[in-house]
């Protein structure tokens, strides 16, 4: 069973933090950034969702 872990319940729904059974691979994202590392927005759409994909690109190699 998945424990949650809720530091600012009056300002949001969301979890702070989730526990799960050992050995299992979680990703969970929310509000992943569109922005480059330089800080600099790419300008189309198809741009930033590219983007984004990369700036997850770390959160997947453990999984």
């Amino acid at each position: 069973m998945n424990k949650m872990h809720r530091v600012a319940t009056k300002v949001a729904q969301a979890s702070d933090g989730i526990e799960v059974p050992t050995n299992a691979c979680w990703l969970s994202t929310s509000g992943t950034s569109n922005i480059r590392p330089d800080r600099t927005l790419p300008e189309t759409i198809e741009e930033q969702v590219e983007q984004v994909w990369r700036n997850h690109s770390g959160n997947f190699s453990n999984c």
